[in-house]
């Protein structure tokens, strides 16, 4: 019971400072999320065994792949990638699962709001086909010298650097969502 208090109160201040750290400097720093990582693996297997530790690294590892897809893609940094594994230590499979329906929605909900704001929602919405359709574009112009695919390709990537401009934190619907799946957790609403 103490251990799961603690697992929590970790778990806050990490959302925190990093949520902190992403507005301030745009970034995440290791200092926080590697130590909260270690944490969890630490923390789970002595409140459950070594069923804590096979719990807390599924949910490192699903919080880790979920988040590098859209790494790779450049919609999101390391830092985030390694705070959503660092959430799936600590907390495990299940929790993280609730965790990344949560903060897609707060993040959803933030982009559309910040791309309103900035009066950038066309070319939000634009890049987000480009996600898919700029990399295609490109293998096809490469292997058979398409013009118009070469068109497609260079047409999405100025969108791209276009919308590079719009930085968006983050930590922040990670904070946001975590936060509420943990109050929900808290007050046995999941």
């Amino acid at each position: 019971m103490i251990l799961n208090i603690v697992v929590d109160l970790v778990l806050v201040i990490l959302l925190l400072l990093c949520g902190f750290e992403d507005i301030k400097n745009k970034l995440i720093p290791n200092k926080y999320t590697i130590p909260a990582l270690i944490a969890g693996f630490v923390l789970m297997t002595m409140n459950y065994g070594l069923d804590g530790l096979k719990n807390s690294f599924l949910g490192f590892l699903l919080g880790l792949f979920i988040f590098f897809l859209p790494f790779i893609f450049g919609l999101m940094g390391a830092g985030d990638v390694k705070l959503m594994a660092a959430i799936g230590a600590l907390k495990g499979f299940a929790f993280t699962v609730y965790a990344l329906f949560a903060i897609g929605i707060a993040g959803g909900i933030m982009v559309i709001i910040y791309a309103i704001y900035k009066k950038q929602m066309l070319k939000t919405i634009i890049n987000m086909f480009g996600i898919i359709l700029r990399p295609l574009a490109k293998m096809i112009y490469l292997n058979s010298s398409n013009k118009f695919a070469g068109k497609i390709y260079n047409f999405f990537e100025k969108v791209k650097q276009e919308h590079s401009e719009l930085y968006i934190p983050y930590a922040i619907p990670i904070t946001v969502g975590t936060i509420g799946v943990l109050v929900s957790s808290i007050f046995n609403l999941l």
